[in-house]
């Protein structure tokens, strides 16, 4: 029925301007008459709920177009009779637009709706009769404009979901990609035709047309009829390229604003005469604000049609207040002053709405700052100077008076910058900035506002600008402190809940809490609340959780509305849970402790707050319903639990191998906690063994309860969904496990997994070891992907295939062991991939997938060196630094960037072949991490920055190899090239050097385990035998002899040059050392 009563009124509308035009002798459009249209429209489109078609919006508005085109080609000819004429048939008709009043009513109305009480236009000026009909044909063109855009949006949303309808019956009947593209295409279609769902000409003749119109107002209120109108489509063209698929038109929007400016100057210059109402600059400026938000080049700064905005309005603003002025002088002695109480009304409304306008004007200014993490930010900095400039220049006693005088006067006059127009600051402007501020960490603009909110408070109460709520989050936000956090709560945050009490006569702070009397809200809880958890002081966090969820309680009206806000808010206190290092303890208690597993309808959300509470569980303070979030937050984080533990378990395995790892023990341990923990190395792998169980069996009882819900009240919804299967895959113990959950996953959803739980299947199983059902799982539901365009090329899906490697390169890393599948796995190879693979390692199979995938990038290089660089089967004729080199090579050949990363993996493939990495190095990488003008935008914000990190990665790349050939002196001298470069050392640098050397003694313990077979070599011939034995005992003599080749020296120089000392590292903490630099 929206779109009826929108048709029926455009055609009224349309049919008034005809009607205006008929007198004439040029031929006019004819429009048909709206009960005929009407009686068509229904005969024709029963099934579409009558609404009009497309087709029928397009003729409607060519119509009223050609109507408006001659309308105004005959404008100048028209003689006062035609006036006459047309002022006659305006009478008989101007009944279309207001409900069947009269003309004198219904334009008075739209003067009252579009820019407040005015006597401005003359209804017995037939011209400006005519001109009225103009703007109401603009509002009948937006109103269109509305509905196409309404219906494009709902024609989208239909063809998006039939297009998943045929994607799921695509993928149970397995119809072929050309006749789904067809039939999707048919369902895309409104009409018979493809033409009629293209709504982009109509939307341009739209644009053009308001253009062309808005030149022919010369009225002041006119003129800002017109601007309401521009605003409209300005905001419905921001909000539609968002919405819809079309294309963005950043001129178009610059030119409407160019329009509106030009216009509302127009007014402001002759001020008293007519002033702007409050929604029409409200409505302007937040349609500037939105599409500043959403414009993809931030080099353009909105903020300066705000500030544009702010100067016109103040200008409109100041000649209205004189106006004012002038008039109450000339008419004390008259008694009716209800037009001017109406003025100074609309005075007031404005002048508030110039102060909101200016509050977005400073949260533009930080936009900047935001995008790019900036905290010194000059658009920043410009905020803060003018808050602090208003602050000081008002509280300064001498010039307090004269200030006052000219505020009766001429308010918002300020001489001292005449850029900026002046404005009075309140609680919400400063709360913008500091929000900013906190965000990108800049701790000396929250305490420099700080410091002149709380000096503005002490000095001038009259003035005075008390922090609210929002004002403590910031600051709280800001810190990075525990200690300090608490010491506010204490000192600042507690004290002002009794006093909020104490002004409000309540005797017992614990009942009938509002939310104006309570100095925390849920935000506040949300940051405290780790800080309170790790100081052991979980009654206090208890005590504020209830406090404001019984503010919350008599804050509200209606039950449902508290349950969604408490679920919302808890869904954020479980997810700030479960990022401590806690194992989950804090997240389960709050589950536990509010969490009401019974849905009934009865229950409220009243709590009662005791301070002599012992942390028991109560069902008194279950009040909170739980939703499918909560549970997928608590699921989340232990797998996050258990694939950590996995993963360190993994590493610290690795490094309890290597008995004979002296560097890291010798060097970088000493005389810290470290030691400590080496020693009781068994026992840390065993904790954290204990911790892996743990967050397993919780997730599978926090699942089955899910499940449990979800069968005893299905109106909940509680059912599993793609995050929930994620996160349980990763909480498997085997990769037959693994394999079970994707086949409840396939049987509870009815289809196969989403991408995204097969992607975490298939990555969990390199992990756990097992490479051969990482593949299993890839070649089972590779098949069954809408991404896949045909069955005869399966890796066309660039991040399924990077999983893939990944696993691979997990597999490599943990063993290399060979890949063996049986009958059942091979019954799901339809492309041959798994009998290709069938006793290959995980390096050639890494090869063999390298081969077939289509489309490479930087992560598909990266994991597949990873995998490359654990090679142990490689021939002896076929050094690694070959094989890097081809990576590398091809790469380049492919067009992949040459990132850090990627640099860094291919350069560990060398292996211990420290020369041949020089080599390359000076040849081929160095280059590469420089790209030319042609390859790289340098005048990119950030460049400079990211070359930097680029060198950093390949130069730890380089020094990993050094550790891999035990060559310290390399690395030494590479250290000191790095700071040639003006790169900063750090820890990181060291720990890839050790790293490097932990993967060579693991190496030449296999080699001592079994000195018949290398590891290095797959024949057995006698000359590799022979060169094998020499190799062994080389390496031999250079751990029996390491202080002749002054391993231990250059290892200690090393480490010194990249060491840096910190005062919150606690591994240093006891360090007594003096570093002399001569």
């Amino acid at each position: 029925m929206l779109y009826a009563s929108s048709e029926r009124n455009s055609q009224e509308r349309t049919a008034t301007v005809t009607a205006t035009t008929t007198t004439t002798n040029h031929p006019v459009p004819k429009v048909r008459p709206h009960k005929q249209q009407q009686h068509k429209y229904k005969h024709k489109h029963k099934h579409k709920h009558n609404q009009p078609s497309l087709q029928e919006l397009k003729d409607q508005l060519f119509r009223s177009f050609d109507a408006l085109k001659y309308k105004y080609s005959r404008d100048d000819d028209v003689t006062p009779q035609d006036n006459n004429h047309h002022h006659n048939n305006n009478n008989n008709n101007m009944n279309y637009n207001y409900n069947n009043r009269s003309d004198h009513q219904s334009q008075r109305r739209r003067q009252q709706h579009l820019f407040g009480e005015s006597d401005i236009i003359n209804n017995n000026d037939r011209n400006n009769n005519n001109k009225t009909i103009v703007v109401a044909l603009l509002e009948s063109i937006v109103d269109h404009y509305k509905s196409l855009l309404q219906r494009y949006d709902r024609e989208l949303d239909s063809s998006s979901s039939q297009q998943q309808q045929q994607q799921q019956q695509q993928q149970y009947h397995r119809s072929s990609p050309r006749d789904t593209t067809r039939k999707r295409s048919r369902q895309c279609q409104p009409g018979d035709t493809e033409e009629e769902f293209d709504v982009l000409p109509v939307l341009m003749e739209v644009r053009s047309c308001l253009f062309r119109t808005h030149c022919c107002c010369q009225e002041h209120a006119l003129k800002l009829q017109v601007v309401a109108v521009l605003t409209s489509v300005l905001r419905i063209e921001v909000h539609a390229t968002t919405t819809t698929t079309t294309k963005r038109n950043e001129p178009l929007v610059d030119t409407i604003w160019d329009v509106c400016r030009n216009l509302l100057q127009d007014v402001a210059k002759n001020g008293g005469v007519v002033l702007p109402s409050r929604s029409l600059v409200l409505g302007l400026a937040v349609a500037i604000r939105e599409d500043y938000q959403k414009r993809k080049h931030h080099n353009i700064d909105g903020s300066t049609k705000l500030l544009k905005l702010l100067q016109i309005v103040h200008q409109a603003t100041t000649m209205e207040q004189q106006s004012y002025v002038q008039k109450q002088g000339d008419d004390d002695d008259d008694d009716d002053h209800h037009d001017d109480d109406d003025r100074h009304g609309d005075l007031h409304s404005v002048q508030e709405a110039y102060g909101i306008v200016w509050n977005m004007y400073l949260s533009s200014l930080g936009d900047h700052a935001l995008r790019t993490r900036n905290p010194r930010d000059s658009n920043l900095a410009k905020a803060v100077h003018l808050l602090t400039r208003t602050m000081t220049t008002t509280t300064t006693a001498n010039q307090k008076t004269q200030q006052e005088q000219q505020q009766q006067q001429q308010p918002f006059i300020n001489t001292s910058h005449a850029e900026f127009p002046p404005f009075q600051p309140d609680i919400v402007s400063f709360n913008t900035v500091l929000d900013v501020a906190a965000k990108v960490g800049n701790q000396t603009i929250v305490d420099t506002l700080w410091n002149y909110m709380t000096t503005t408070t002490r000095t001038n109460e009259d003035s005075a600008i008390r922090p609210n709520v929002r004002s403590y989050n910031a600051r709280l936000a800001s810190l990075r402190d525990p200690a300090t956090k608490l010491r506010i709560l204490d000192q600042e945050i507690w004290p002002l809940l009794d006093k909020n009490n104490h002004n409000n006569n309540n005797e017992n702070k614990n009942k009938n809490i509002s939310q104006d009397s309570l100095p925390w809200d849920a935000r506040t809880i949300d940051l405290l609340l780790a800080p309170l958890s790790l100081q052991g002081r979980k009654q206090d966090l208890y005590g504020m959780i209830e406090r404001w969820i019984a503010s919350t309680a008599t804050s509200m009206l209606e039950p449902y509305q508290q349950r969604k806000v408490l679920q919302e808010k808890f869904s954020a206190f479980l997810y700030s849970a479960s990022k401590m290092n806690d194992d989950g303890r804090l997240a389960k208690e709050l589950f536990s402790r509010y969490m009401i597993l019974v849905d009934d309808t009865n229950i409220t959300t009243t709590i009662d707050v005791r301070d002599d509470d012992d942390g028991s569980v109560d069902d008194s303070r279950k009040v909170v319903l739980p939703e499918r979030r909560h549970f997928n937050v608590l699921l989340e984080m232990y797998a996050k639990i258990a694939t950590q533990a996995l993963q360190q378990i993994q590493k610290y395995d690795a490094i309890h191998t290597t008995t004979s790892d002296s560097t890291y023990n010798s060097i970088s341990n000493s005389n810290n906690d470290e030691t400590d923990r080496n020693k009781n190395l068994e026992q840390y792998l065993d904790s954290l063994q204990t911790s892996r169980e743990n967050a397993i069996r919780d997730a599978w009882d926090l699942f089955y309860l899910m499940e449990q819900l979800n069968q005893e009240e299905p109106h909940r919804k509680i059912f599993p969904d793609d995050y929930t299967w994620s996160a349980m895959v990763r909480c498997c113990r085997s990769g037959a496990q693994v394999s079970e959950i994707m086949n409840r996953a396939s049987t509870a959803k009815r289809e196969i997994p989403s991408p995204v739980v097969v992607r975490a299947a298939i990555g969990i199983c390199g992990l756990l070891n097992d490479p051969t059902m990482a593949c299993t799982l890839f070649e089972r539901y590779r098949d069954d992907r809408p991404t896949t365009s045909s069955r005869s090329s399966p890796f066309t899906d660039t991040r399924l295939c990077n999983v893939l490697l990944s696993a691979l390169a997990d597999g490599a890393r943990l063993g290399n062991t060979p890949l063996r599948f049986d009958s059942t796995n091979s019954s799901h190879d339809s492309s041959g991939l798994l009998q290709t693979l069938n006793g290959c390692s995980c390096t050639d199979a890494v090869l063999h997938v390298m081969e077939q995938v289509q489309h490479k990038d930087s992560q598909t290089y990266c994991n597949a060196a990873s995998a490359l660089q654990h090679n142990t089967h490689v021939q002896r004729s076929r050094p690694d630094g070959t094989l890097a080199m081809a990576l590398f090579r091809n790469s380049t050949r492919d067009g992949v960037p040459s990132d850090g990363r990627m640099l860094n993996a291919i350069i560990r493939c060398f292996g211990n072949d420290i020369e041949s990495a020089l080599s390359s190095w000076k040849t081929a990488f160095r280059p590469a991490c420089s790209p030319s003008h042609e390859n790289a935008d340098v005048n990119t914000r950030g460049w400079e920055q990211k070359k930097q990190r680029n060198l950093l990665a390949a130069y730890d790349g380089l020094v990993y190899v050094c550790g891999r050939a035990e060559r310290p002196d390399v690395a030494v001298r590479i250290a000191y090239a790095m700071q040639k470069e003006g790169i900063e050392l750090s820890e990181r640098t060291f720990n890839s050097y050790v790293s490097g050397k932990r993967k060579r003694q693991q190496q030449q313990l296999l080699v001592v385990q079994d000195d018949d077979e290398l590891p290095f070599s797959s024949s057995s011939s006698s000359s590799s035998s022979s060169s094998s034995s020499s190799t062994t005992t080389g390496r031999r003599l250079s751990n029996l002899f390491p202080k002749i080749r002054m391993i231990e020296q250059y290892e200690n120089v090393l480490y010194v040059e990249c060491k840096k000392y910190d005062t919150h590292d606690k591994r240093t903490e006891k360090d007594k050392r003096v570093r002399i630099i001569i």
